[in-house]
């Protein structure tokens, strides 16, 4: 499968009328000579032929590729054509700073709602706290807003790595990356990071 990996988290971009850049949460689920199947994990809806911007992130790489819908597969499937070009890039990562915040999340996994408290931001990722218990490689649902910044974040996101909180008994700490915040709410992050970060600093 090369750089394609089973349950790989894929950020599905559609390229017509979406200005604001609007990601949806996809699985990879198999490959295949000339399709990609895909598990879409909310309410996207898009017919065959549709054009899309797919986006994944590997270890310090981001990849990029457009694509069009094949076929569809069940309600929360999509057979997607085979790319010929994927595009890599270094991941770009901005300012991380310390910000009180609190997070609401759900799982693809579980159902409940839960909260954790944000220990540092940056534009592709955060750092929380939460007395719920995640697992490395769990897909999460975030919702958050920066009053400051009158900026909303809803996204999905990856656990990147967890460890218990040696300072809050019962809880733990985890990692998460961004996978499909949207162009617009990640700008507006970026700008209001880096002023908080240079008003640190001085």
């Amino acid at each position: 499968m090369g750089i394609f990996q089973t349950d790989l988290p894929l950020s599905l971009c559609p390229i017509a009328d979406n200005a604001e850049g609007q990601k949806h949460q996809g699985l990879l689920k198999k490959v295949d000579g000339e399709h990609i199947l895909v598990e879409t994990g909310d309410s996207l809806k898009l017919a065959v032929n549709e054009h899309l911007a797919v986006e994944f992130r590997l270890q310090d790489s981001n990849f990029r590729f457009e694509t069009s819908v094949a076929n569809l597969a069940g309600p929360r499937g999509l057979l997607l054509l085979k790319p010929k070009i994927i595009h890599r890039s270094k991941v770009r990562e901005g300012p991380r700073v310390a910000l009180p915040l609190e997070v609401q999340y759900t799982l693809w996994t579980e159902s409940g709602r839960f909260s954790g408290g944000v220990l540092d931001i940056s534009e592709s990722g955060l750092r929380m706290h939460t007395p719920h218990r995640l697992s490395k490689g769990q897909l999460l649902s975030l919702d958050f807003y920066i009053k400051a910044a009158q900026c909303r974040v809803i996204t999905q996101a990856l656990v990147v790595w967890v460890r218990d909180d040696e300072e809050r008994t019962g809880e733990i700490q985890a990692a998460v990356h961004f996978t499909t915040i949207a162009n617009d709410a990640r700008k507006k992050l970026a700008r209001h990071l880096l002023s908080v970060a240079q008003t640190q600093a001085d």
